[in-house]
């Protein structure tokens, strides 16, 4: 959520005058990407790929968990604990494939409006069971984006 505010530390700033003395301050945010896939699987890259690149032409710094304790203290709050996670997905079952695409789905109107790429190229109504065949059919493992967890608690 802090990648959409513009100006992440007066966001977080902005949103602690909400929280008592002591309450729970927690956001999430993305990690550099670790995404990959073992054996490559070249849709899964390309979706990351669709991903990247919209942020990055939307001018939106996707990145920034490895910045929220700089964030925390900038915005005058205790340095949080933190937390790293990501999952990793295999298999004719796993949730990775929707989680993809729904992410994708979310993010088309900023992938076609940057030029990154058009609906059709995307071909979002199908690029779950793509990505599924695709990964299933080369027995891949992908790890899907990292996201870094802070938490502190306001004095």
């Amino acid at each position: 959520m802090i990648i959409y505010l513009g100006d992440p530390v007066a966001g977080v700033r902005a949103f602690s005058r909400y929280v008592k003395g002591g309450g729970l301050i927690y956001f999430q945010e993305f990690c550099l990407p670790g995404t990959t896939a073992v054996p490559e699987v070249p849709l899964y890259t390309e979706c990351i790929r669709l991903i990247n690149e919209a942020f990055a032409r939307a001018k939106i710094q996707l990145y920034l968990g490895m910045r929220l304790p700089a964030i925390y203290r900038a915005a005058g709050l205790p340095a949080p604990s933190l937390l790293a996670m990501s999952r990793i997905e295999t298999g004719p079952d796993s949730f990775g494939y929707a989680y993809i695409a729904q992410t994708i789905r979310s993010l088309l109107p900023m992938i076609v409006k940057t030029g990154v790429a058009t609906k059709e190229e995307v071909g979002i109504d199908t690029l779950a069971d793509r990505l599924r065949d695709e990964v299933v059919s080369r027995d891949a493992t992908i790890h899907l984006p990292e996201l870094v967890a802070a938490w502190t608690r306001k004095a």
